[in-house]
């Protein structure tokens, strides 16, 4: 019986988080064992949203996880975060290569952190095959900024990034523009380049349960947002769209579902003031009401700040495509995320962050959608969804030469 082959996975975020990053290499790993793979994951102990890891021992069948972090502490600062990570994991990331190193055929990176793809090269043999699969491109992310010292960091990363790019045979990205700004701005060799779409981490099934029937009632409108909150969805201008939209119509609730600093500190100040308009805040929801928060909503909303649309494509929209819920962007002019939303059939987007500009917009739209069942949208969006957002296409991209 011939041995399985070894991959090595990396990256910081992994099972059991609930969203981002950390749900798409879950995902994506379970995809890799299923197809014959054994795999060892370096990980943090579990983390994000909130930057405060607590200690797991949950497993999933097929796959050694190698975790540490547990007592490293993040600042406020989302910039010191984001150093602090870096060079931990990449201490965590050499230390667990070093002892694997004789088990491995395949390595998979998932930038960001980029640091420790730095580092781990020294420990792998030559033949190696090196995978890198970018999430963000944080030197845009970070240039985005009218700080002169954050522009100075953006070039600094910039060049780490680079680097660890060029470690790698084979470079995955979730987007043309960012597939593009890799190749136009990074220098990295185009052939070595791939697009490969976030693909959906839900399975749309009809709910049973009424665990959310309290927090989104029947009678009202639910614009939404769900996920991480953090500069690059501007949650000061989201929070100023959503009390605009609620005291509009009294038909509308908005709600946001996440965890972390900037949630925190929002819905503190929301207490504070006194929350008289239709705007609520919410925990992220286990796994088994995905289904119905889904159902429930009536539109989602993916907010993006100036100028970071070729540095991050959204994981979360094939999950709210799939699950035929309109979805409004707010994102650069002509960037792709615009483009697939409005290629979708049931999206749409804009290009400014004009408040009462925006607030037309959406109800226009609302109109529009709410009166289509979200079955009725599922049907429109398939054929789009098979041919754009391929898992298989992906493990596929990983495990062939």
């Amino acid at each position: 019986m011939s041995k399985k082959k070894q991959l090595l996975f990396l990256s910081p975020f992994f099972y059991p988080e609930m969203i981002s990053t950390g749900r798409y290499n879950s995902y994506l790993v379970r995809s890799l064992v299923s197809h014959g793979w054994a795999v060892n994951v370096v990980a943090s102990q579990p983390l994000y949203p909130n930057w405060k890891p607590w200690k797991s021992s949950e497993a999933i069948n097929g796959v050694n996880i190698y975790r540490a972090g547990l007592y490293v502490r993040y600042p406020r600062s989302a910039v010191f975060r984001r150093l602090v990570l870096e060079f931990w994991f990449g201490w965590h990331a050499a230390w667990s290569t070093l002892r694997l190193r004789n088990e491995v055929d395949t390595v998979v990176a998932v930038f960001p952190p980029n640091f420790f793809m730095l580092v781990i090269g020294l420990a792998l043999a030559k033949n190696t095959k090196k995978i890198g699969i970018v999430h963000d491109l944080q030197g845009i992310m970070a240039g985005s900024t009218e700080s002169a010292v954050r522009r100075v960091i953006a070039k600094l990363v910039r060049v780490i990034e680079k680097m660890a790019f060029n470690r790698c045979g084979k470079l995955i990205c979730l987007s043309e523009s960012m597939r593009d700004v890799v190749v136009e701005t990074y220098g990295i060799d185009k052939k070595k380049c791939q697009v490969h779409y976030p693909f959906p981490t839900i399975d749309v099934e009809d709910h049973t349960e009424k665990e959310l029937l309290d927090v989104l009632p029947d009678g009202y409108f639910h614009i939404v947002y769900s996920g991480a909150l953090g500069e690059k969805q501007r949650p000061e201008l989201v929070m100023e769209l959503f009390d605009a939209l609620s005291y509009r119509r009294a038909d509308i609730m908005c709600h946001l579902f996440s965890a972390g600093p900037v949630f925190d500190v929002l819905a503190k100040r929301k207490q504070r003031a006194g929350n008289t308009s239709r705007v609520i805040f919410h925990d992220l929801v286990p796994e088994h009401v995905l289904s119905e928060l889904y159902e429930r909503s009536t539109m989602q909303i993916i907010p993006q700040a100036e100028g970071v649309s070729a540095g991050a494509f959204p994981s979360k929209l094939p999950n709210l495509l799939k699950a035929g819920i309109p979805v409004f962007a707010i994102c650069d002019e002509e960037s792709e995320l615009a483009t697939v939303v409005r290629s979708s059939n049931i999206g749409r987007a804009a290009h400014t962050w004009d408040i009462p500009y925006l607030v037309e917009e959406i109800i226009e739209f609302l109109d529009k959608v709410a009166a289509q069942p979200h079955d009725i949208h599922r049907r429109q969006v398939n054929d789009y969804m098979k041919e754009r957002f391929s898992l298989e296409r992906l493990v596929s991209a990983i495990t062939l030469d």
